[in-house]
């Protein structure tokens, strides 16, 4: 029986020390962790901070600023506010990936530099690649409106070149059929109740179903209204509606193009109702 409870004793303190080792090596890893430097992208490759950009500027600027002897991050900045008219505060090399694919890569939508190839097109039957985006648009830019429009962002240059053709030669919105992608079925409900519609009014609604790829149901969706007149019927009008923008859950601005003619009464249009809109054109 001694022998028992002597055994039971040797064993209940193994197993307290086996505790207080545990616990220790749990304290100490929690220590740690809590006083270990978050990761520096930096410090982890210096070479991530310069892949690219150099491309970047001289596809945007026509050079490059490795000799300028500003900083990586003054460099970004003046990208971006070329590019977006505004510096985000996300990772630097997360800025940096959104401005290479925004310029080169052509996935849900189409590129900045497709979608200038795409206006060299259609206007000059020839494209100046040799040349930087910036001296490319100003390019189309004089020959639609005589002038550049140096002060705005390049992304809303393009997009205003976009829309202008759109809007004004047919036979460039079919083109841009052709070339641009589509959104099948469009899903919206307006957020607000809307009295009767005047000329230039912004319209906004929510996206009620995904767009697979593209954008998240929520999304905000703008339109504003660009033409309205009577009807021949008493009391009737006759609406245009031009659906400009998707502004993604995470932020993100999708320009896309669609017009919707209504006619009749316009107070409360939409208002409480699921309206479904096919083909749309996704512009970028």
């Amino acid at each position: 029986m001694k022998k028992n409870i002597g055994f039971v004793s040797l064993l209940d303190r193994v197993n307290k020390r086996k505790y207080f080792l545990m616990t220790m090596f749990l304290l100490s890893s929690l220590v740690f962790s809590a006083t270990k430097p978050e990761l520096n992208l930096y410090e982890a490759d210096e070479s991530l901070k310069f892949q690219g950009i150099k491309q970047i500027e001289v596809q945007v600027l026509g050079y490059d600023l490795e000799n300028s002897g500003l900083s990586f991050e003054d460099r970004l900045n003046m990208l971006e506010r070329r590019v977006f008219g505004n510096v985000s505060s996300d990772n630097v090399l997360v800025r940096q990936r959104k401005l290479y694919d925004l310029l080169f890569l052509d996935s849900s939508y189409f590129s900045l530099i497709t979608k200038t190839d795409n206006l060299e097109d259609y206007l000059f039957q020839n494209r100046k690649k040799e040349k930087d985006i910036m001296t490319r648009v100003e390019r189309v830019e004089e020959y639609l409106f005589g002038t550049r429009l140096e002060k705005d962002a390049l992304v809303s240059r393009i997009d205003n070149l976009y829309e202008y053709l759109l809007l004004r030669d047919q036979n460039f919105a079919i083109k841009a059929k052709f070339l641009q992608k589509e959104i099948d079925i469009f899903e919206i409900k307006a957020i607000k109740r809307y009295g009767s519609l005047q000329l230039n009014q912004v319209l906004e609604f929510n996206l009620e179903k995904d767009i697979p790829g593209l954008a998240k149901a929520g999304s905000l969706i703008i339109g504003q209204v660009i033409s309205k007149k009577k009807s021949s019927m008493k009391n009737d009008e006759e609406v245009v509606i031009i659906f400009r923008k998707i502004i993604n859950t995470d932020g993100r601005d999708i320009s896309i193009y669609k017009t919707l003619e209504l006619k009749g009464n316009s107070s409360g249009l939409f208002f409480g109702k699921q309206v479904r809109i096919d083909n749309v054109l996704i512009i970028g």
